[in-house]
């Protein structure tokens, strides 16, 4: 059983200075080399040195021109309950496949059935609270049930399902979040089937305020089917991302988006902050709107003047 009580660490972080110091030396073998098309050429680059270079890769990085942004992107954590989910959880492939092994016992390729229609493996009752999974496989969350020796060329459907414990007060609301699972999901809560997504990259998320239960163990099952392929690129199937519950009062900022202009003239600065609120209860709330600025060492050196009431 789980029951994680901080946030999920990134799961992947990477590290760009090797990259960057190939190239750089691959700028200094040859200077006249345009090597960000469009972006940048350096035909004087013999005369700089390699960690300066790599601080010119880095500020001429290009970054794809985004559409106009009508709404925030950044998701607002502050005051929120954040359960890790991440770890160990059973897997199983779905039933329907089982017999599909070679001499070694390596799964083979197999096209199972939709994910969004009921398998062999959802009649079995591997979605159910009280099934008995202590039989299956355990396997990392986040990963790739493809990166497993055994599930390397499975292409179907695969279960998941895994436990913890939850407490909340009567008026917040709970979710549960994928940053990722490729390709079709579909979940369900201590039994009950709670929705499914389609897209491998995508980030989703359920609110299950009315399915969890705060005084037991709740029982979280995830179909996946990665039979979705396109050219050449190799179908991952799994939850490849982090997966966390999510803990907030029914009323509260979904998203903010703070853009500080600054006028090197002066010495000075303005700061416009865009938030989203979002109201899960079934009626009207009105509420105050606060905002501080604060400098590296806490620090207040600007606030909002007065307090904003907004109805939502």
């Amino acid at each position: 059983m789980m029951n994680y009580n901080t946030p999920c660490v990134h799961s992947c972080d990477f590290d760009l200075s090797a990259a960057l110091e190939m190239l750089a030396k691959r700028v200094l073998e040859k200077p006249s080399i345009d090597f960000i098309p469009g972006h940048i050429t350096v035909p004087q680059a013999s005369n700089l040195k390699p960690d300066a270079l790599i601080l010119m890769l880095l500020a001429n990085m290009p970054v794809a021109s985004p559409a106009p942004i009508r709404r925030p992107a950044k998701e607002v954590l502050q005051g929120q309950d954040n359960i890790c989910l991440n770890g160990t959880w059973k897997f199983q492939i779905d039933p329907a496949a089982d017999a599909q092994t070679n001499s070694k016992g390596v799964i083979l390729p197999y096209q199972s059935v939709e994910s969004n229609r009921v398998t062999p493996g959802e009649t079995a009752g591997y979605a159910k609270a009280d099934f008995n999974d202590s039989g299956w496989d355990e396997v990392q969350v986040p990963g790739s049930w493809n990166t497993l020796d055994r599930y390397a060329n499975y292409f179907g459907n695969g279960w998941y399902r895994t436990e913890f414990n939850v407490a909340h007060e009567p008026d917040q609301r709970v979710r549960i979040s994928f940053d990722a699972v490729y390709y079709q999901a579909e979940v369900w809560l201590n039994g009950e089937r709670i929705g499914e997504h389609i897209g491998g990259y995508l980030p989703f998320e359920f609110d299950v305020t009315e399915h969890i239960d705060s005084k037991a163990p709740n029982t979280l099952a995830v179909r996946v089917s990665n039979r979705f392929k396109q050219g050449a690129w190799w179908p991952w199937g799994g939850i490849i991302r982090d997966v966390r519950v999510l803990i907030d009062p029914s009323v509260r900022i979904d998203r903010q988006r703070i853009v500080a202009i600054p006028d090197l003239a002066s010495g000075q600065a303005s700061v416009n902050v865009t938030a989203v609120l979002y109201n899960a209860s079934k009626e009207a709330q009105t509420v105050g709107l606060h905002g501080k600025l604060t400098d590296k060492q806490g620090k207040m050196i600007a606030a909002l003047s007065g307090e904003h009431l907004v109805t939502v």
